[in-house]
């Protein structure tokens, strides 16, 4: 069955019961096979009271792609929730250089926005960044999840001028529905088209040229991706899944003791 991922946005503002396995659905469909945790965390999980239903459920899921293949996601799970001014963090970058929580206030709610924090205000204070956790998972497993096991076919974007790339690129393909997200000094856009996800990495550094990456669910999705942006992929440049063959790593979560919200 095609999937056209240019209607994604239709899938992420379901109401919140709808959308309840969106992440999984997403994963399963770029091959992602399902493996139960190998450490029992759910169970632990379960008894922490206060927090939004999405996570909950997020956490409590056996089939949770965290839990099987942490090494994926370079982050570390902060549970229960650590209060940081007027949020809660529920994950850090596993260097600590952000952090990812909601509201406190908003823990009633069963799927609230995911703000981004730094340590002691050094990047910029608590920025939003997620419309909801299901939105924020969803971001997550295309940067972590989908370069292991989706087709992946780099393209160098269309010389080094930003704003032409960013043209060209929303020219081509409808946005998927997810906020920008900021990663080691670029900023990720995301985009859909019939069987993959494709993302534009443009730079803060204005002399760097933006990077796209296109996520397939079969080799063909991508070259015909690529051809929606003039650009045509010789064969060795389509990389096949790498599956199964992934080094868990659990990192250790930093302090965050000076986190302010």
């Amino acid at each position: 069955m095609t999937i056209d991922y240019g209607r994604f946005a239709e899938r992420l503002t379901a109401p919140w019961p709808q959308r309840r396995q969106l992440v999984e659905e997403v994963q399963r469909e770029f091959g992602y096979e399902a493996v139960v945790g190998t450490e029992k965390k759910a169970d632990v999980l379960l008894e922490v009271s206060d927090v939004p239903e999405a996570l909950a459920a997020w956490t409590a899921s056996p089939v949770n792609s965290f839990f099987a293949h942490r090494g994926l996601y370079e982050t570390s799970l902060q549970w229960p929730p650590e209060q940081a001014g007027e949020h809660s963090v529920f994950m850090t970058e596993y260097e600590g250089c952000c952090f990812w929580g909601y509201r406190t206030a908003d823990a009633p709610l069963p799927d609230p926005a995911v703000w981004i924090g730094y340590p002691d205000d050094e990047d910029g204070p608590w920025e939003p960044l997620s419309r909801s956790v299901t939105e924020w998972l969803v971001q997550m497993a295309v940067v972590r999840v989908l370069p292991e096991y989706a087709f992946n076919g780099g393209v160098r974007t269309f010389g080094t001028d930003e704003d032409v790339q960013g043209r060209a690129v929303r020219a081509a393909l409808p946005e998927l529905g997810l906020l920008p997200w900021p990663e080691t000094g670029n900023t990720f856009h995301f985009f859909g088209a019939r069987d993959a996800i494709v993302v534009w990495m443009s730079e803060h550094d204005a002399w760097e040229c933006g990077d796209l990456e296109i996520y397939g669910r079969t080799e063909d999705a991508v070259r015909e991706a690529a051809g929606l942006l003039g650009v045509a992929l010789d064969r060795d440049e389509v990389r096949e899944p790498r599956r199964g063959t992934l080094t868990s790593r659990v990192p250790r979560a930093p302090h965050l003791g000076t986190l302010s919200g």
